[in-house]
C-alpha cells in the first residue's frame, strides 16, 4: 500500500487535529482519496476539504473511525 504522500499533502502542524489524523490514518486503510470519499459517501471535494483541516460532519467523522478500527471492513458498518 502506498503512503498517504502520494495522494495528497499533510495538512500543517496547526491543523493536524484528531479528525485529520483519524481521516489521514482512513485514508492510508483504504489507499485512495476516492475510495474513502465512496466509504462515507460524499465527494472527493469533501473529504480534501477535511484532510486539509476542515472539520468534518460528525457521521463521516464516525464512519472513519471505523475505518481505521475495522480496517476495510468498517466501511460496511452503519
Amino acid at each position: 500500500m502506498m503512503g498517504r504522500e502520494a495522494h495528497h499533502r499533510c495538512p500543517p502542524v496547526s491543523l493536524d487535529t484528531v479528525h485529520t489524523r483519524t481521516l489521514h490514518r482512513a485514508l492510508d486503510t483504504l489507499g485512495s482519496v476516492e475510495q474513502l470519499a465512496a466509504a462515507l459517501g460524499v465527494s472527493v471535494v469533501e473529504v480534501q476539504a477535511w484532510l486539509n483541516g476542515l472539520e468534518p460532519p460528525p457521521g463521516a467523522f464516525l464512519r472513519a473511525i471505523d475505518i481505521v478500527a475495522y480496517g476495510e471492513a468498517g466501511r460496511a458498518t452503519g
